[in-house]
């Protein structure tokens, strides 16, 4: 599937090259944070909790009609999907099919999660910039849709 957005302006923010993975500039404001966080639970079946592997304080959501654990593609972990850090921060955590997060690094909204493949942790996590603002917002918006099906298909919804 190819996505239909634009590249994203401007240079990629500065993340850490160390779990935990963290974008260290180009912060988004609040308000678009939590505008993205309500697009998230309008999806069905969804539940809002503590990551169950990200620093605390990083809300995440999960795919409740999906019972699996550890490790899998269409997830990051067990059956959580997304998560966005915390402020300052503001970027994602994301599951994505390989073709499309490949395609979301080379427009430059996100990249690899730098232990993406390894340790037992699928190749298809992402992370995904935090909006700088509403037009951001809307790709990421897209973004998350994708990983919501994504991980919907991985579970045989």
């Amino acid at each position: 599937m190819k996505l239909q957005i634009s590249a994203r302006t401007g240079q990629r923010p500065t993340t850490s090259k160390i779990n935990p993975h963290q974008q260290l500039d180009q912060h988004p404001p609040t308000h678009v944070i939590e505008k993205l966080r309500e697009y998230i639970l309008t999806f069905k079946n969804i539940i809002e909790g503590p990551t169950h592997i990200s620093v605390p304080g990083t809300p995440a959501f999960f795919l409740d009609t999906c019972e699996r654990s550890g490790f899998g593609e269409g997830f990051i972990v067990d059956n959580e999907f997304v998560h966005i850090h915390p402020l300052p921060d503001g970027s994602l955590h994301i599951a994505l099919p390989e073709s499309t997060g490949e395609q979301m690094v080379a427009l430059m909204w996100g990249e690899p999660h730098v232990l993406a493949g390894m340790h037992g942790l699928p190749k298809t996590i992402y992370m995904l910039y935090a909006p700088r603002d509403e037009d951001e917002l809307e790709v990421a918006k897209k973004l998350i849709k994708v990983s919501y099906q994504f991980a919907k298909e991985k579970c045989g919804q």
